[in-house]
Formats: structure tokens, sequence, C-alpha cells
């Protein structure tokens, strides 16, 4: 046997290199563990309440318009999945951005559909604005508002195939 094979030894510990020679035991497994702790820490949830918890307080916020979307199906089920989402952004920048305007985001999907089948599909970006209950809705938040539809309706997006 080589004498170079004796000092490659398995460790015990939880870093990923398991010799060490590859891994010395005085700094190596700290920057491990640290690495280790770091990667837990981005894949944990950042759950504070729980989605129903989350829902029903939503849905006490009164409504500065009108709003009889809000009862149905489609709406509640693109609701809670961006809640579910948003609760649980698993190190998605846009979603983390987005937390906290789940029902703007969600009442802006209900007026672009109701758009999209009265004026049809290339319904203007102003002809939107003024259909939009929120008399401050201008063409570049209504803009803004379509990319990010887009974005949560894009596939592995937490609309996608809702």
């Amino acid at each position: 046997m080589t004498p170079w094979l004796t000092t490659l030894k398995p460790t015990s510990s939880p870093c990923p290199t398991s010799f060490r020679s590859v891994c010395p035991t005085s700094c190596g497994r700290k920057l491990c563990a640290r690495k280790n702790k770091q990667r837990a820490r981005e894949r944990a949830p950042v759950v504070e309440k729980s989605v129903e918890e989350h829902l029903k307080e939503l849905e006490s916020l009164p409504s500065p318009y009108p709003t009889p979307w809000r009862r149905s199906r489609p709406y509640t089920a693109r609701l809670r999945a961006l809640c579910v989402a948003t609760a649980n952004p698993r190190g998605d920048s846009f979603l983390v951005q987005i937390r906290g305007r789940e029902l703007e985001l969600t009442d802006g999907w209900v007026i672009e559909l109701h758009a999209r089948k009265k004026l049809g599909e290339k319904a203007s970006l102003a002809a939107v604005a003024r259909l939009h209950p929120d008399k401050s809705m201008t063409k570049r938040r209504v803009q803004s508002l379509r990319e990010n539809i887009a974005k949560l309706e894009a596939i592995g997006a937490p609309w996608h195939g809702l």
C-alpha cells in the first residue's frame, strides 16, 4: 500500500466532501457547516401565518370598489395558489416582491379577463384602465399588471394550468 493512501480516511462530519485531504479539519468543516446552514435557511419556508389565516385576513379587508367576483371559484383558486406561493417562495425573488399584493393581482386578473371578453384580445391599455374600478389606474400600471399576470401564468409559476 502506498503511503499517500493512508492519509485519505473518511470523515464523520456533515461535510459534502468525504476525505480529510480535500477538506482539512481546521477550516473546511467550519466552512462546510456554515454553507450547509445557509442552504438550509434558504430552503426553509418563511411562513408567519397559515394560508387559511392569510385568506381570511384578505377577505376581511374592506375594498375601495365593488368586487362581486371575489366569490367565484377561479378567483378563489388563483388567490389560494398565489398565497401558498408567496408564503413559501423557495428563492423566487418575484414571489417575495409581490408578497402582500395578492388581492391586487388577482383582482387585476379578473378585470383583464373581463376586458378581453368585452373589448377583444387586443384591448388597449387605456381602455383596460378605464374599465378598472380603481379610478387612479393608469396605462403604465395596467402594463405592469399585465406583465405580472404573464409571469404568474408562465410554466412553473403558481397560476400555470389554473
